[in-house]
């Protein structure tokens, strides 16, 4: 059985050989909106083959727009949290300490969350100690 998908329109297509002439032949057997699914008249037209073949189609379609949601929705959060940031930095002088305490509770909220997905924190990069003024490399004037 052959699936073909035409926008939101999914066809369901048995192949077969004509006797007569042996040439492939193609039948649509029925279709349905994605949305909507296979009605139970359209499912009782197919074969066991056809039926799991039929479920293992939806199911990956399924899992792509989740997968697909989920790029979505990361996407987004990428870009509010980088708007909060630039929010937080406008308006850090006139935050309450209660607004800034709402700000961490919610903070660390997102650290268990991704803690609990099985992303731990990433240890901290350390900044080069800086020379302190007038203190130089004694060694870069020989290189």
């Amino acid at each position: 059985m052959l699936i073909r998908e035409q926008g939101n329109l999914v066809k369901l297509i048995r192949t077969g050989r004509d006797l007569s002439s042996r040439r492939a032949q193609q039948t649509v057997v029925g279709t349905f909106r994605h949305s909507g699914g296979p009605t139970k008249a359209l499912l009782a037209l197919l074969d066991e083959d056809e039926q799991s073949a039929l479920a293992r189609w939806l199911s990956a379609k399924n899992d792509r727009q989740e997968q697909a949601q989920h790029h979505l929705v990361l996407d987004s959060a990428h870009r509010r949290l980088a708007e909060l940031v630039k929010a937080i930095d406008a308006a850090a002088e006139r935050l309450s300490p209660d607004e800034a305490a709402a700000i961490w509770h919610n903070l660390n909220e997102v650290s268990r969350a991704l803690n609990r997905a099985g992303f731990p924190e990433p240890k901290r990069k350390r900044k080069p100690a800086a020379n302190a003024s007038g203190q130089g490399d004694l060694l870069a004037p020989l290189f």
